[in-house]
C-alpha cells in the first residue's frame, strides 16, 4: 500500500487518511457486532440490539464514503492516463487480490464451518462450501466479504469507458442505486449497483470536493447536521429510512457532515492511529473476517449478564474491532517479505505500490 501524501492543488488533503481509517474501522466494527457481539448473553440489557441499531444508522455512511474516496483517488488514472498506464495497477492487481483473498477466505471459512464441531451453527454463511461451482458463482456475484475489491475494478472500468459522458453516467448510476432491489435479488450484487454512484461522484467531482472541503466550514457543518438529524428522524417516523432514494439522500448528508467533522477534529487532534490505519486499509479489509469468525467461536458461550460483565459489554465491540485491526496489521507485517508480498500485490509488480483507491 502506498503512503504517499494525498495532495491537490499543491495542498495536503488532511481528512482523506482519517476518513479511510474511520471507514475501515466502521466496517470491522459492523462485522464484529453482527457476528460476534450478538452471540453473547447480556442478561436483561439489550446491548446487542442497541449496538446493532446505532451501527445500522450509519449504514448510509460506511461504504459510500469509502467509495467516494476511492473514486477521488482514481480521478487522474481515469481522466488523464491511458489504459496501458493504468490497467495493471487499477484492474489486474485489484482483480488478482480479489480472487486470491476470496479463495483464501472461502477455503478458511468453509473449513472452519465443516471441521470445527458446532461452528456451522455459529459462523453464518451456508454458501461457504468446498464446492467449486458455488465458489465460482460467489466470485461472479461478489458473495464474499472481499466484494469491495471487485467493485473497485468494475467501477474503474465503467468510469474510464464513459469518462467523457459523465452526466449520463452519473444519472444511470443513480438510477441503478435506486432500482437495485428490482434489478436483482442477489444481495451482494445489489451492493455493487448501490455504490457505483459514490465512486463516480468522487472521481468526476474531485476538484469540487477538494475545493469545497479544503477547510472546515462551521456554517455548512451545522446546517448539514441539522438537516441530517431531522431527515433521519422523519424517515424513521414515516418508515422510509431504507428506501433507496432516502438512503442516497442520507448518504450525501452523512458524507458531507463526516468530512467536516474530521476536518474540525484534525484542527486539535491529529488522530495519528486512525490516519495510520487509513494508509493500510487493504490488509485489514482482506484479513478481518478470518479473525472475526474465530472470535465469534470464542464468544459463543460467554455470559456477561452480571453487573461487571455488562459494564465491559458496553465497550466490547470497540475493543474487539480494535484488536482485530491490530491483528490484521500484525499479520501483514509478518507476511510482508519474500513470497508473502504476493498476498498484497500483483506478483509481477512487487516493487510497485497498490493503487491508492484501496
Amino acid at each position: 500500500m502506498t503512503t504517499t501524501p494525498i495532495v491537490h492543488g499543491g495542498q495536503r488533503i488532511v481528512w482523506i487518511d482519517a476518513a479511510k481509517g474511520a471507514c475501515i474501522f466502521m466496517v470491522v466494527l459492523w462485522h464484529t457486532t453482527i457476528f460476534s457481539y450478538t452471540r453473547i448473553d447480556f442478561g436483561t440489557l439489550p446491548l446487542d440490539s442497541l449496538w446493532t441499531g446505532v451501527l445500522t444508522a450509519f449504514k448510509p455512511l460506511r461504504m459510500p464514503l469509502f467509495f467516494l474516496i476511492s473514486g477521488f483517488l482514481a480521478h487522474s488514472a481515469i481522466t488523464r492516463r491511458t489504459w496501458q498506464a493504468t490497467f495493471r495497477s487499477r484492474v489486474a492487481t485489484l482483480f488478482w487480490l480479489y480472487v486470491l483473498w476470496m479463495t483464501i477466505n472461502w477455503l478458511v471459512i468453509s473449513l472452519m464451518r465443516t471441521q470445527i464441531p458446532g461452528a456451522a451453527g455459529v459462523i453464518p454463511g451456508e454458501a461457504y462450501t468446498l464446492d467449486v461451482v458455488e465458489f465460482m458463482r460467489g466470485v461472479f456475484l461478489a458473495d464474499s466479504g472481499i466484494w469491495y475489491l471487485y467493485a473497485l475494478v468494475l467501477y474503474f472500468v465503467v468510469c474510464k469507458i464513459f469518462n467523457r459522458v459523465t452526466v449520463p453516467l452519473l444519472v444511470t448510476l443513480a438510477l441503478l442505486q435506486i432500482l437495485s432491489e428490482h434489478i436483482t435479488q442477489a444481495w451482494n450484487f445489489q451492493k455493487l449497483l448501490d455504490y457505483g454512484i459514490f465512486y463516480a461522484l468522487g472521481c468526476f467531482g474531485r476538484d469540487h470536493i477538494a475545493r469545497i472541503y479544503a477547510d472546515f466550514s462551521a456554517r455548512r457543518w451545522a446546517l448539514v447536521g441539522v438537516v441530517l438529524l431531522a431527515s433521519m428522524a422523519l424517515a424513521r417516523q414515516l418508515g422510509i429510512f431504507y428506501w433507496p432514494v432516502m438512503q442516497l439522500f442520507l448518504s450525501c448528508l452523512m458524507v458531507s457532515f463526516a468530512i467536516d467533522t474530521l476536518s474540525l477534529i484534525l484542527r486539535f487532534w491529529q488522530m495519528r492511529a486512525l490516519q495510520a490505519l487509513g494508509k493500510r486499509t487493504l490488509p485489514v479489509y482482506v484479513l478481518h473476517m478470518l479473525l472475526v469468525h474465530p472470535v465469534t467461536l470464542l464468544l459463543a458461550d460467554v455470559d456477561l449478564s452480571g453487573t461487571a460483565g455488562q459494564a465491559l459489554a458496553v465497550a466490547l465491540p470497540v475493543l474487539i474491532a480494535t484488536a482485530v485491526c491490530a491483528g490484521c496489521l500484525l499479520v501483514r507485517l509478518v507476511l510482508d517479505r519474500g513470497p508473502g508480498r504476493a498476498l498484497f500485490d500483483f506478483p509481477a509488480m512487487r516493487n510497485r505500490p497498490v493503487a491508492q483507491g484501496t
